[in-house]
């Protein structure tokens, strides 16, 4: 099949467009910059801004399918309409084009925020409505949620087209989650742990400190506030539908714990770490 991405140059486009060229598909990408790692694959690569109607247009000429993976993720409100001109127009143009000229298949890659989002601990699936009022205040989910309402959602070959697919692994709260880590990494838990009032009056007056120095802060306040909600979702449906079965988490956390040694920490410090 003759298929498009976009964002194939992120860390899902990455790891997509590989395995589409090994499954034989004929692969073009769009970027604004250089796609090396694609162009290496043998992928034509095609130069372009999804905001630019004539780069869109000559990107999808003679493709069947399509793959619309790029966005911008911030935590910045300052980014938003960034955000939306990216994932909102440009996705409106681009699905408006790939309608044009008949493609047969659409996938858009959206975010769990969208539809997992929760101030009570629940499991969320393809049937829920979109938590608006909660991630309202979050560029980057609302932006995503403006999308997906434009988008016809399809598997490649399998799926229900218009259709959402959620796709995850466990739901681990913090506490499970930082436990296992800490036995995968041999380190201790964090030990303290701060009323949620707390530590996001915390996360806001350490932003703003930060701001007026002249610099981004560490942990923007919104990534503190988000981690107050729940991020539950339910995958049975992809599972069932479209073959999905989701790696063993515990094997993602000890490929992470050594990535992020291997890439992160000197050499000294990984061998105190163990």
């Amino acid at each position: 099949m003759k298929i498009l991405v976009t964002g194939a140059t992120g860390f899902l486009g990455g790891a997509l467009v590989p395995l589409l060229v090994e499954a034989g598909h004929e692969v073009r990408v769009i970027a604004r910059g250089g796609a090396p790692q694609a162009q290496a694959l043998g992928c034509e690569v095609v130069q372009g801004d999804l905001r630019d109607a004539d780069a869109v247009r000559g990107a999808l000429t003679g493709r069947e399918a399509l793959y619309h993976l790029a966005g911008r993720v911030s935590r910045d409100g300052r980014d938003a309409r960034l955000m939306y001109e990216l994932h909102v127009d440009g996705t409106r143009s681009l699905l408006a084009e790939a309608a044009r000229q008949g493609l047969s298949r659409v996938v858009l890659a959206s975010s769990s925020g969208t539809i997992g989002v929760s101030r009570e601990r629940r499991v969320a699936t393809e049937e829920d409505d979109y938590p608006i009022e909660t991630v309202g205040r979050w560029p980057y989910y609302l932006s995503k949620i403006y999308e997906e309402k434009q988008a016809f959602l399809a598997a490649l070959t399998r799926g229900n087209v218009g259709e959402r697919h959620l796709l995850g692994a466990v739901n681990w709260d913090f506490t499970e989650f930082f436990a296992r880590l800490g036995r995968i990494a041999r380190q201790p838990p964090p030990p303290l742990r701060l009323p949620s009032a707390v530590k996001v009056a915390a996360a806001h007056l350490l932003e703003k400190l930060a701001r007026a120095r002249g610099r981004e802060p560490d942990l923007p306040a919104s990534d503190v506030e988000m981690g107050e909600h729940w991020f539950f979702i339910d995958s049975s449906k992809a599972e069932r539908v479209l073959g999905f079965r989701p790696r063993d988490p515990g094997e993602t956390l000890t490929d992470t714990v050594r990535y992020v040694r291997e890439k992160f920490l000197p050499a000294a410090r990984r061998e105190e770490v163990g």
